[in-house]
């Protein structure tokens, strides 16, 4: 007899057609203790845009995680803290169960006659920043999935455990990716500098090297002091990632980029991301003048991460969290937050900051035709469908995916894309208020940097100001750092490289726990996990305690088995 009660549909788009149909389940295994259910997704041989699964569970009490870590009752619908919240407790009769979902995107939990619902998105071609750069650029392929359901008998909810997604349990994190266009020796350094001593890991994208001779100087790991403050950066966490092969618009000849990718093999990168406009990059063609695919070629090399060249928001004045599920008078809301913190604010500032609301209602760079050429109707054409695709990813973020648009942690594909926020603001965006906001709401911010660009007329509250003949770190910028270097000391959050990110979520999605008659089991490569009581291990694991939570961490694919009353 099944342990718990179980049914499942799913629906599936496909050029706006819906297709709704019954999820065909299975218990994999059962005990008195636990049981696996698999769940099998299916669209024959179509195509789909968009998956979207409803779990039923019938049962007459439920309970979710909150996002300071209580088990609350299920009273109306729920939107857990993303993606820890993928996680719910039932109860039917004297019988209590804790019930781990697959750990996809946009979960909703509600009650419904008998039954409590988890509903969450598989795969979201709409949802998938890439995608704006044209449909061909994501697959539309047949999907035939098994996702999975673990199901454990409990005493009581003091009993649960349950899995963090970032390292030492932080419950948010900070994803900072940063674009070279604007740095200098003298910027870097400084950078470098304040990072290192703050215990700050970002993903710092490079230029193998520099090409002076096609514009303004950029340097690359050419420049023997650029490159010293490279090296600080990577020798304490940071990634070093490729910003494009070069500087200019285009790619250099095969030879060279071969030359250049060996330049960064010191640094063992897993991540590009684009740079300019030229036809070679990951979210234009994709392909060198020789013909060579860049994906193929960069895959030989360990490269599995791509930026989408997509902000799925521009410039936040508040709400730092990627997650978040963005409407769009919050474009406008925007500017007014900025205006009435700073109260006096420049003209240029103004126009500057100002610009972001267009951005986010048309796109920054389908915007372009019409400042260029606002009399042809082409140009407004080119809008009008971005402005409906930007909206739809404002509202229903995937975030991280892959190439069908599928959540890329809980997908098998090695590659991974991802979307990011633009912050150009970094002295006020990451001020102490904002990133209070983002640990409260669980959140990740994985952000589009320019740390080395500043405007002249008035700045951009971002990293750097001129002061007499050179530049220093805004003392704003400095004390956000500062800042954010005491929450990841008290693990109220941490910052991570996106390869990092990528670690941590790939093993919180793909660790297990199996209630036993013992206690409990937990498998994995590298696991946090949270309870309300203390937990004894038969095995190592790093352990401590922060208010009612307690935290055990359990390394190398260990099985650890946990006492706990019955």
């Amino acid at each position: 007899m099944a342990m718990v009660t179980v049914k499942a549909t799913s629906e599936s788009v496909s050029d706006g057609k819906l297709t709704r149909k019954e999820v065909a389940i299975s218990i994999l295994e059962e005990t008195v203790w636990s049981a696996r259910y698999s769940l099998a997704i299916s669209t024959s041989t179509q195509g789909t845009d968009r998956i979207q699964v409803t779990c039923f569970f019938r049962a007459e009490e439920a309970y979710f995680l909150s996002h300071d870590r209580q088990i609350l009752p299920l009273l109306r619908e729920a939107h857990p803290p993303y993606p820890v919240g993928c996680v719910l407790w039932i109860r039917e009769g004297n019988i209590l169960h804790q019930v781990d979902l697959p750990k996809y995107p946009h979960l909703r939990l509600y009650k419904q006659d008998d039954a409590v619902v988890a509903q969450f998105v598989v795969q979201d071609r709409y949802g998938s920043g890439l995608i704006l750069w044209g449909a061909h650029k994501l697959k539309k392929s047949p999907t035939n999935e098994q996702i999975y359901v673990r199901v454990n008998r409990l005493g009581s909810t003091d009993d649960a455990v349950w899995l963090e997604p970032y390292p030492h349990g932080a419950r948010s994190a900070i994803c900072l990716t940063d674009h070279p266009d604007y740095d200098s020796v003298v910027k870097l350094s400084l950078l470098s500098e304040v990072f290192s001593k703050n215990d700050i890991r970002i993903t710092k994208g490079v230029f193998p090297s520099s090409d002076p001779e096609i514009g303004r100087p950029e340097p690359g790991l050419d420049v023997l002091e650029y490159k010293k403050s490279v090296d600080l950066l990577y020798e304490g966490g940071s990634e070093i990632a490729y910003h494009g092969f070069s500087p200019g618009r285009d790619a250099p000849p095969l030879s060279e980029c071969l030359r250049r990718i060996d330049m960064m093999s010191q640094y063992s990168p897993r991540t590009w991301i684009d740079h300019g406009t030229g036809e070679y990059l990951f979210s234009r063609g994709a392909t060198l003048k020789e013909g060579a695919s860049l994906v193929d070629m960069l895959s030989q090399v360990g490269i599995e991460n791509y930026w989408s060249y997509t902000d799925v928001w521009e410039n936040p004045a508040r709400n730092v969290d990627i997650w978040a599920q963005r409407q769009l008078f919050l474009a406008f809301s925007n500017v007014l937050y900025f205006l009435w913190d700073k109260k006096r604010v420049r003209i240029p500032q103004l126009f500057y900051y100002g610009s972001s609301v267009l951005k986010n209602l048309l796109g920054q760079y389908h915007l372009r035709p019409i400042m260029h050429a606002p009399w042809k109707m082409k140009a407004w054409e080119s809008v009008a469908a971005q402005v409906r695709g930007l909206k739809y990813c404002h509202e229903n973020p995937m975030v991280l995916y892959d190439m069908n648009g599928q959540c890329s942690f809980m997908s098998k594909d090695k590659m991974w894309v991802f979307d990011t926020i633009l912050c150009n603001h970094l002295g006020f965006q990451l001020r102490p208020s904002n990133v209070d906001l983002l640990c409260k709401q669980n959140g990740l911010l994985l952000a589009h940097c320019y740390f080395g660009h500043q405007k002249e007329n008035g700045g951009t509250m971002n990293c750097f100001i001129r002061e007499n003949a050179g530049v220093t770190l805004i003392p704003e910028f400095v004390e956000n750092v500062e800042y954010i270097s005491e929450k990841q000391r008290r693990k109220d959050l941490v910052t991570l490289s996106f390869a990092a990110l990528r670690e941590a979520l790939t093993n919180f999605a793909t660790a297990s726990l199996v209630r036993t008659a013992d206690g409990w089991e937990i498998t994995c490569e590298k696991a946090v996990v949270g309870s309300h009581q203390a937990l004894s291990f038969s095995g190592p694991a790093r352990q401590w305690s922060k208010e009612t939570v307690h935290y055990s961490e359990v390394e190398e694919q260990a099985i650890a088995q946990i006492p706990a009353s019955r």
